[in-house]
């Protein structure tokens, strides 16, 4: 015999238990009423199928032509096969011709190239090696052809320069294509744009006046003098690149960036 709070306690778990059941039951009916009404079938479960009293069948093989293939398959030839040259179709070989594979007569002559036999040979197209070609450097302007108005065209200031990127010329220094006058590098072995500076950049990075300069028939530019601080000359020398030390300098005291480089120097 059981005491009675243990019999009181099943019976409240056993009421429990069946409650829970109902509210479940409840749930899922609700469930199966809201998957119908949106149209959907219930999940149906597959039978496993008793193979315990049919009889074996053996599969049916499948995509019989890729089995065809592979009885009649020969792997592609390769040096690594060893394959002879005897037993390759001559006229399935792939010739290829360079231009620079040439056959040439055995005496040492310049004489034509040798060809074969074949009618279909093309015949060798003989490549030039393409020199770039340098332009002439045209006389520059003497002093004496400055004129007041080439003067009045030199830039005072940065503000004062406009760009121009078709008819401006470029500065060695700043590399902008301006319309302002440059200056006029009078060594004859100085090419290209080395010896144009606008009037700022000549200001202030050598302390130089581009008027003067233009009027001076014996002035060579900071480049052929070997004094240039650009980027570029201070890279070709292997140096650093000075950035913006123009007020920098002069708040040292300098009037301008190649006096405080020379500075450094000493």
């Amino acid at each position: 015999m059981l005491p009675k709070e243990e019999c009181e306690y099943e019976k409240q778990r056993l009421a429990n238990i069946e409650e829970r059941r109902e509210i479940l039951c409840s749930i899922l009916g609700e469930f199966k009423d809201l998957q119908t009404s949106f149209g959907a079938s219930p999940r149906r479960t597959k039978r496993k199928r008793d193979s315990s009293n049919e009889p074996w069948v053996e599969p049916r093989r499948r995509n019989t032509v890729r089995v065809a293939r592979r009885a009649n398959f020969s792997p592609p030839v390769t040096r690594s096969r060893g394959l002879n040259a005897e037993s390759v179709d001559p006229s399935k070989q792939l010739l290829i011709r360079f231009p620079f594979n040439r056959k040439r007569p055995d005496n040492g002559d310049d004489g034509d190239i040798e060809k074969d036999s074949d009618e279909d040979e093309e015949e060798f197209v003989k490549l030039k090696p393409r020199v770039r070609q340098q332009q002439p450097r045209s006389a520059p302007r003497s002093a004496d052809d400055i004129t007041e108005v080439d003067l009045a065209l030199v830039a005072g200031h940065y503000g004062a320069k406009s760009y121009d990127s078709t008819n401006g010329t470029t500065c060695h220094q700043c590399r902008q294509k301006t319309d302002d006058q440059k200056t006029i590098c009078r060594d004859p072995e100085c090419s290209g744009i080395r010896g144009q500076f606008c009037g700022p950049c000549l200001k202030g990075r050598y302390g130089e006046d581009a008027q003067v300069a233009l009027k001076d028939a014996d002035w060579i530019c900071p480049v052929c003098r070997g004094i240039c601080n650009c980027s570029i000359c201070r890279r070709k020398t292997g140096r650093t690149c000075t950035g913006q030390l123009y007020h920098f300098a002069t708040e040292n005291g300098f009037s301008n960036v190649s006096d405080y480089l020379k500075s450094l120097r000493r």
